[in-house]
């Protein structure tokens, strides 16, 4: 009984320093304390991967994950970049996140939708796309393929993280993107 006492009194001690602040030193590589932070996640899915999974219609997904902090309360955005097979278009997401325990909800504004995002490791994040989620075409001519969309198969993607360069089309603050060009601003 005595043991049991005192591994829960650890773990409780342990707790907030195990926990972080959403898995934010999975999601940036590192404890970012009360830093902004800024992470990049991509992944090609090959031909050879897309034929093994008819039902993905997702090719190449983006993310680019930034962290703001003011007076105590941290913010999170998400903006996703996605390119769908046999589309010559490509496609963004704007999202604000909130969250715990290591998982960040991530909402579009005006009822878009929202996605979940996981960070696995510090190499690896997991993408939830579970119902609606609005995204808008990015060029200045639509493409209009009949085969954009998320479907079944997307549902739950996994993403590597990549150089914070990569993300730079999703940056939209423009001094950050400007940092981030420069080498200022690094994973």
């Amino acid at each position: 009984m005595r043991l049991t006492v005192a591994a829960f009194a650890m773990t409780m001690l342990a707790a907030p320093t195990l926990a972080g602040d959403i898995g934010a030193e999975n999601l940036f590589g590192h404890d970012p304390g009360n830093n902004p932070a800024y992470a990049c996640f991509s992944r090609t899915f090959d031909e050879a991967w897309l034929k093994a999974r008819p039902e993905q219609n997702v090719a190449k997904l983006t993310v680019f994950v930034s962290r703001r902090t003011s007076d105590g309360t941290v913010w999170h955005d998400g903006n996703l970049e996605i390119r769908f097979r046999d589309s010559a278009a490509t496609y963004h997401v704007t999202a604000g996140c909130g969250g715990e325990n290591g998982v960040l909800g991530c909402g579009v504004d005006c009822e878009g939708g929202g996605y979940q995002m996981t960070a696995i490791t510090k190499s690896e994040l997991g993408i939830k796309i579970d119902g609606y989620l609005r995204y808008y075409d990015i060029s200045d001519t639509p493409a209009g393929a009949k085969t954009a969309g998320f479907t079944t198969g997307d549902k739950n993607l996994v993403v590597q993280r990549t150089g914070i360069k990569d993300c730079l089309p999703l940056v939209a603050d423009e001094d950050i993107k400007a940092r981030i060009a420069e080498g200022a601003i690094t994973q």
